[in-house]
């Protein structure tokens, strides 16, 4: 018999800046999976401990964020995986949708191919880039939007 965690199974219907985030970080630092079984599981994995916490929070979740010690430069990896299956649906359903709807994307392409990818040409990438970090807040990582910052300047 599985065991229920808690967690916002409605985070991913709700359009906020929070959620923005986490879909950003989720597309940087995350992954989707479903086992043989059809458990269905969204995993962020990042050597900021902090961070992750801070993500657990948003999504209301008690799954335990566990440690590893292959990261890069000797830094442990922590890593928090959520399951069930209507946070996946809602995650990976809505997220194209809503896209379209709050940021005014055309295109993009969502398949699954050993993974799950939601792909972008590089004007919906602006209005996505443009959105995130509209009113930054301090839930970004800085390392993360100078690289996307030095990816709109090429544009």
């Amino acid at each position: 018999m599985p065991i229920h965690k808690a967690k916002n199974e409605d985070f991913f219907k709700i359009w906020t800046s929070d959620m923005a985030y986490v879909l950003g970080f989720f597309a940087a630092d995350g992954s989707m999976s479903r086992n043989k079984r059809g458990g269905h599981y969204i995993e962020f994995q990042i050597t900021d401990g902090d961070l992750l916490e801070k993500i657990r929070t948003l999504l209301w979740s008690n799954n335990k964020i566990t440690i590893r010690d292959r990261g890069l430069n000797g830094k442990p990896i922590y890593r928090l995986q959520i399951g069930g299956k209507s946070i996946f649906e809602n995650f990976l359903y809505s997220l194209k949708k809503q896209l379209r709807i709050f940021i005014g994307t055309n295109g993009g392409s969502l398949y699954y191919s050993r993974a799950f990818r939601l792909q972008y040409a590089s004007f919906d990438s602006l209005k996505i880039y443009q959105f995130m970090y509209r009113d930054k807040g301090d839930m970004y990582l800085p390392r993360k939007k100078k690289t996307f910052d030095s990816f709109v300047k090429n544009l």
